[in-house]
């Protein structure tokens, strides 16, 4: 609603410098063999609230939009809020070669399905992500 209301708002340099967690030249300066920058979609939507071009378009616009700033392949993705259904599905594994879901866990074995990855939640606090690391179960 937000954004339907303000269609020409673009953040000031002094807003940007507050608010983002890092620039793109940052973002880029990242070792790829150790950072693996994904995709979450161009502007955050729902993807079950929309329909099949809209929701393409939100996976390709955003991948491409990563690529052309970082130099880098981008080739995986996560469903925002964890929320997809089949059409999403079947458009992010068309997009990208893996996915990853809001569920908890680890993968065991290799017959995992690459665009339904569960995920070990990060936490605020440092020592809990870690102990989340080497007690996923936990």
């Amino acid at each position: 609603v937000i954004r339907n209301a303000t269609p020409n708002f673009q953040p000031t340099p002094q807003q940007q410098n507050a608010f983002n967690i890092m620039s793109w030249n940052d973002l880029a300066a990242l070792d790829s063999k150790l950072i693996t920058i994904g995709s979450h979609t161009l502007t955050h939507p729902i993807l079950t609230t929309l329909i099949e071009a809209e929701i393409t378009e939100e996976l390709r616009a955003s991948r491409r939009c990563l690529e052309e700033k970082l130099q880098r392949p981008v080739d995986f993705f996560c469903y925002p809020n964890g929320s997809y259904d089949a059409r999403i599905y079947d458009a992010a594994k068309t997009i990208y070669r893996a996915a990853v879901t809001t569920e908890c866990g680890t993968v065991a074995g290799n017959d995992a399905d690459l665009h339904r990855l569960p995920r070990i939640p990060s936490a605020e606090n440092p020592a809990l992500t870690a102990w989340r690391l080497h007690r996923p179960e936990a």
